[in-house]
């Protein structure tokens, strides 16, 4: 694991190298980065929301999920189609309180300095599957699928 690590920090490394001085991200940046994503030690500060009918959405105050210890916690607002009445006149947010995460591909490298991090939450109404994208700058597109919700994508930061 920590060969796997010092590879993943030494070729995020050289990417960054690479790039001149087009990119803002410090070599120490990236590995702490590849840290948290690796250990599945982070809080995702999220950007923005994107429904799959309408606009993009700014939030207004904190909006973050954290992943720490196998369990996910935070709240990520909801603005899309839900499919039941199960949500009758309450707020259709995805609130998790250290609900337990099923890891379906731990850890997975993609092309050009991404990584992949894929599970499902169980929370108290629903299980809920998240791909996480996440990118050397630590930058995290999230896409959350449902059987009960339309698809949403959400844009972070990692911190």
């Amino acid at each position: 694991m920590k060969v796997r690590l010092f590879l993943a920090i030494a070729v995020l490394s050289a990417l960054l190298c690479g790039c001149g001085t087009a990119s803002k991200v410090t070599p120490q940046q990236v590995a702490w980065y590849v840290n948290a994503i690796t250990n599945h030690d982070m809080v995702i500060d999220i950007i923005s929301i994107q429904p799959m009918k309408g606009q993009i959405v700014y939030p207004g105050g904190a909006c973050f999920i954290t992943i720490k210890d196998g369990t996910i916690d935070g709240r990520l607002p909801f603005i899309g189609d839900a499919f039941n009445n199960l949500f009758s006149g309450e707020d259709v947010s995805y609130v998790f309180d250290k609900c337990p995460i099923e890891i379906k591909d731990n850890f997975s490298r993609a092309e050009k300095g991404r990584y992949i991090y894929s599970f499902d939450a169980v929370s108290s109404k629903e299980k809920v599957s998240f791909v996480i994208t996440f990118t050397k700058t630590g930058r995290a597109d999230i896409v959350v699928k449902c059987t009960n919700r339309s698809l949403m994508s959400y844009t972070g930061q990692v911190r």
